[in-house]
């Protein structure tokens, strides 16, 4: 048990190091929020005051609706609030954003080691360190949604995967990361929405595998509670509630990205040779030079192919677990073209970089699927762990 742990803990430093250093190089040199970043500093400080936050950030979306919208909660701002009060703008950001990225990463390292065992928890640690590396050392502690959420999904992808596999224990961290993307940036609500109904989905149908899943299903549901009380409150106020007004601007007759860009935008980040590490973070444009619709289409055919035949061998084997895993992998990569579909592509900024940020994780997720699923299939993941 006491190597299990020292490994674990191993694992933990090599998946957190990079938000670590980039956390003490921001300190060390007095990093302060500017521009939108210092937006929500300044609204972190209005947390529990006669300014309460009750829904997130305006959406620069409102400018092509005729519909103004927020995002849609301030859970992100809650938890920057202390920190904020406590440190101060600069530092206090810089601790609350690097300690959201820790917990995510921390939550991708333990569920993948309660899945796939020690191999599990060497790809995790490398899957979130590499993603970091590719986010680079100041965003890793910036609070601008676009890239504060990217290791985040990645905990709600993992966290909903474990959830599809049987892991009651996965419950909890789910509705937290989930909540916590999904009211933080609209562009991320539909990935979000779409894996966690696959996950509840497969759940139900593997709930009796394992205990625990009528307290954590209790507890979670008083968590999910806890979490949208604020933007339900604001909703059933006087006049038109911020839920009410996106579900209206749904409507609006919208320039959107389009499907053929948006599987070649997704193959972009998913596959070589650009693939999900710092070039195509860094170079990325959706409106720029992306693979060719032909060869973007049979390269994500053979992805979901790929995952396809996993699927198969894993359910041949009677490896639930597997399968659980692969199945929210290939939804995510399909729900990635989808949303990257109805981007828009009008409005005050048209489609930039920073709305297909959930591609990101995406892409890191099915990779890290691919290669535990494929290990677990040879029989080398049971011997290795």
């Amino acid at each position: 048990m006491k190597r299990i742990i020292d490994r674990l803990a191993v694992a933990l430093v090599v998946a957190g190091l990079p938000i670590i250093v980039a956390a003490g190089r921001a300190l060390q040199r007095d990093w302060l929020p500017m521009g939108d970043n210092a937006y929500y500093s300044l609204r972190a400080r209005d947390v529990l005051t006669e300014h309460n936050p009750l829904v997130g950030a305006w959406s620069s979306g409102s400018s092509g609706t005729g519909v103004e919208v927020n995002n849609l909660g301030p859970l992100q701002l809650d938890l920057l609030a202390m920190p904020i009060r406590a440190l101060g703008f600069g530092p206090g950001t810089v601790v609350a954003v690097a300690a959201i990225n820790l917990a995510a990463v921390a939550v991708v390292v333990v569920l993948l080691r309660r899945a796939f065992g020690v191999p599990g928890m060497w790809v995790a640690a490398a899957t979130t360190a590499v993603l970091s590396w590719s986010l680079g050392s100041e965003l890793l502690i910036e609070p601008r949604t676009h890239h504060a959420l990217v290791l985040p999904f990645l905990a709600v992808l993992v966290s909903a995967a474990a959830v599809a596999a049987g892991d009651a224990a996965a419950v909890i961290p789910l509705v937290v990361s989930a909540s916590l993307v999904a009211q933080s940036h609209l562009t991320f609500l539909l990935p979000v929405l779409m894996v966690a109904a696959v996950a509840v989905v497969l759940a139900f149908r593997r709930r009796g595998d394992r205990p625990g899943w009528t307290g954590a299903l209790l507890v979670g549901s008083l968590v999910l509670a806890a979490c949208w009380a604020q933007t339900i409150y604001e909703e059933l106020r006087s006049g038109q509630g911020n839920l009410s007004a996106t579900w209206e601007a749904r409507a609006a007759d919208r320039e959107a990205f389009g499907w053929a860009r948006a599987v070649r935008a997704t193959t972009d980040v998913a596959l070589p040779p650009d693939g999900w590490w710092r070039s195509s973070f860094l170079e990325f444009d959706p409106a720029g030079d992306l693979p060719d619709l032909g060869v973007a289409v049979l390269a994500l055919a053979v992805v979901l192919a790929v995952l396809v035949a996993l699927a198969v061998r894993a359910r041949r084997a009677g490896d639930g677990t597997s399968g659980a895993f692969v199945a929210v992998a290939a939804t995510a990569l399909v729900i990635g073209v989808v949303a990257s579909a109805l981007v828009p592509a009008d409005g005050l900024f048209g489609a930039v970089s920073g709305n297909f940020r959930f591609l990101w994780p995406i892409a890191a997720f099915t990779t890290a699927v691919i290669v535990l699923v494929t290990l677990q299939s040879t029989g080398r993941l049971a011997r290795a762990t």
